[in-house]
């Protein structure tokens, strides 16, 4: 979930005080709504039995026709306001290393403004180094082929994407939101930037670019994380542990992206003996 805002977030933190227990997706959001009825924090899942196994990066990139020299971004927004694209694609506009490629997956045609669109369009022939590849299935080919994740959200969004790198044992750069400081550690497993400051993010790149050493061990931090605090093992033993201990009881499970303003509830009844 991601935290509200002004009316929305108090009649959330209303909803939710009516329920007999509540599970946050972190203890940020947790502490922000300070219920008075028991709250848990949770980590997202990943699911890596869903995933596939990580490739030497170099026969990666022979697939999609890269260079082994090629320094890749990985990009996972397509078109999107709220993911940044209009950011990332800026950046590489002041990057003028050739060897560094944006790799960017999504659907180029998902916008819901057209000046949006027109802005990123005209940023796109800026750079040759911008490669589209649409919607994929084998993200994890993608993942294996670049050497950063770019994460540049415009607003608070839920990180997965981070995540999913750190399986692949890559690192991140990641727009600085209090809502994702918790598994995206600056200078830990991750580095960060100002949301919608292009020059920041340039900077950020052009730091790992010269600097591999830091780069490979933010990777293997955000391995660590992702294996100590996302795996279904380590999640679901958290869960087991507070749900056996609590008998029959009802749990509201929120999900709020903030772009939206919207909250969307899923309501389930977990029983002693339930297995996660």
């Amino acid at each position: 979930s991601m935290i509200g805002k002004g009316w929305f977030d108090n009649k959330m933190r209303s909803l939710l005080n009516k329920q007999s227990s509540v599970f946050f997706l972190s203890d940020v959001e947790k502490c922000h709504y300070s219920l008075q009825i028991p709250s848990y924090s949770f980590p997202d899942v990943l699911n890596t039995d869903l995933m596939s196994f990580p490739e030497d990066q170099n026969e990666a990139k022979k697939k999609l026709g890269l260079q082994k020299s090629d320094f890749c971004l990985l990009f996972m927004g397509g078109i999107s306001e709220i993911k940044g694209t209009s950011c990332i694609l800026e950046s590489m506009s002041l990057l003028k290393n050739s060897s560094i490629k944006l790799l960017v997956l999504g659907d180029p045609n998902a916008y819901k403004s057209q000046t949006y669109y027109d802005k990123c369009n005209n940023l796109i022939h800026v750079s040759e180094n911008i490669i589209f590849y649409g919607v994929r299935k084998d993200i994890g080919l993608f993942y294996s082929a670049c050497d950063i994740l770019v994460f540049p959200s415009a607003k608070a969004h839920q990180a997965r994407p981070v995540y999913e790198a750190g399986y692949y044992k890559k690192t991140a750069i990641i727009s600085d939101f209090e809502e994702t400081k918790e598994f995206a550690i600056d200078n830990y497993n991750v580095l960060t930037f100002p949301p919608n400051n292009a020059l920041k993010l340039a900077e950020k790149v052009e730091e790992l670019y010269d600097n591999r050493d830091l780069m490979r061990q933010l990777a293997e931090n955000n391995a660590d994380m992702t294996l100590k605090k996302h795996s279904i093992e380590f999640v679901g033993e958290n869960m087991r542990t507070v749900l056996n201990s609590k008998g029959t009881f009802r749990v509201w499970v929120c999900f709020y992206t903030v772009a939206y303003n919207e909250p969307s509830l899923f309501e389930s009844n977990r029983k002693r003996n339930a297995g996660i």
